[in-house]
């Protein structure tokens, strides 16, 4: 079954600005494994809670995504390698105001709820999160 996350994923994998700086497979459930080469995108999903009403589900779940990219400093040249901010905003523009059907899910808002930046001392790597909040329909269960 697809879910939400995968549908997402396809998108920024279609997005040629977004593959041109990390490639088609560079989008991974966080956290990515520790050789991942670098840029590359993970993303979790925060909560996720489905629209109820006193006859029951109305078919609409608003999920919280966080998607982060990371970069790391070369060790040859001492360069950026794709600053992670550059990624973010990309993703960033890929996601914000979709509206479509992925992969048979029907996406009916994406909009941006918040934004972190860090740094990981162990992977020497610069990340910023940004945090999605999407608003997609789901089978209404039948009793």
């Amino acid at each position: 079954m697809i879910t939400i996350e995968d549908a997402l994923v396809t998108l920024l994998n279609s997005n040629s600005a977004l593959t041109a700086v990390i490639g088609t497979a560079s989008v991974y459930p966080a956290p990515a494994g520790q050789n991942t080469p670098y840029p590359f995108v993970d993303y979790y999903t925060q909560s996720e809670f489905e629209v109820q009403g006193l006859g029951g589900s109305h078919g609409m779940v608003n999920a919280r995504i966080t998607f982060k990219a990371w970069s790391s400093v070369s060790s040859v040249t001492g360069d950026q390698i794709a600053d992670c901010a550059t990624v973010a905003e990309l993703v960033r523009l890929a996601l914000v105001g979709y509206k479509g059907t992925v992969d048979g899910i029907e996406i009916d808002c994406i909009f941006k709820a918040g934004k972190q930046d860090g740094y990981d001392t162990d992977a020497k790597a610069n990340w910023r999160a940004i945090d999605f909040e999407v608003w997609h329909k789901v089978p209404i269960p039948t009793f």
